[in-house]
């Protein structure tokens, strides 16, 4: 439901048959979602683990604009980080952190 809407319609990822869950499939990557009920809702950025996956995107200012006009969660505005990059944060529906990022060390410049 809510997660196919998220990584398929809003996102563009193509959906695949997993039995395991929702899967969904971006270029090379794919990605596995899985239900566990001891998960935490929202859960917080800072803290051990594994915590968000990262989409390259060319222009994170209008990405970003477009996702919150569709009802996306903001996690985090558009930011410089210096020289380095350009991100922003979003939340899927069950508050699991995705990082649009703009680095230059890939694409030449931040701008």
């Amino acid at each position: 439901g809510e997660h196919r809407k998220f990584y398929g319609d809003i996102l563009g990822f193509a959906a695949e048959p997993w039995s395991g869950g929702a899967a969904f499939r971006l270029g090379e990557s794919l990605l596995l979602l899985s239900e566990d009920n001891g998960a935490t809702v929202d859960p917080p950025l800072q803290a051990r683990g594994w915590r968000y996956i990262t989409l390259q995107v060319a222009d994170i200012d209008t990405v970003h604009d477009e996702l919150r006009s569709r009802g996306v969660r903001e996690g985090l505005a558009p930011v410089t980080l210096g020289e380095v990059a350009r991100i922003s944060m979003v939340l899927d529906p069950d508050g699991n952190w995705v990082e649009l990022s703009r680095r230059a060390s890939i694409v030449g410049s931040v701008a």
